[in-house]
């Protein structure tokens, strides 16, 4: 892979984790200043899901540390403030970026599982398509074999 190609994963995978936490922070702030509590947890997770199964596991977690940024800077106490001074609300981040990454591993173990099954899938019929054509061709080499005997 070149620096091109690694250039432009990296770009795509922040830019996809950049829309949907933006979306996901968004909703979260209507919900919050309209009376929720911890709703926004709930909205921002599913953002970190929706990241991690179209972008995939880097998109998921990048998904998941920018919203989590995001979460301390604009939900948790002393607000518009990156500091953290109560206990609660580092357990609360704590716990959030925790359920994140898990929900990415398990989104992204799920792909793979259902990758390998298309493979496998695929190598079956694959295997099928060989032995078929290995019996015709050991057909057609008897039919050679006997045109040259004939000879």
């Amino acid at each position: 892979m070149n620096k091109k190609d690694t250039l432009y994963i990296l770009l795509r995978t922040l830019g996809i984790s950049l829309v949907i936490s933006t979306v996901a922070i968004l909703l979260s702030w209507l919900l919050f200043w309209a009376g929720g509590t911890a709703s926004y947890f709930i909205v921002c997770l599913l953002g970190v899901a929706i990241g991690a199964w179209y972008g995939g596991l880097r998109t998921g977690i990048a998904t998941t540390v920018l919203t989590a940024v995001a979460i301390t800077y604009l939900f948790l106490p002393l607000h518009y403030s990156f500091l953290v001074t109560n206990i609660s609300s580092v357990i609360d981040l704590l716990i959030f970026l925790v359920s994140g990454i898990t929900i990415n591993i398990i989104i992204d173990h799920t792909k793979n599982s259902k990758d390998i099954l298309i493979y496998k899938q695929k190598e079956k019929e694959y295997l099928h398509l060989l032995t078929k054509l290995q019996k015709e061709n050991h057909q057609y080499q008897k039919e050679v074999k006997a045109r040259d005997e004939f000879l």
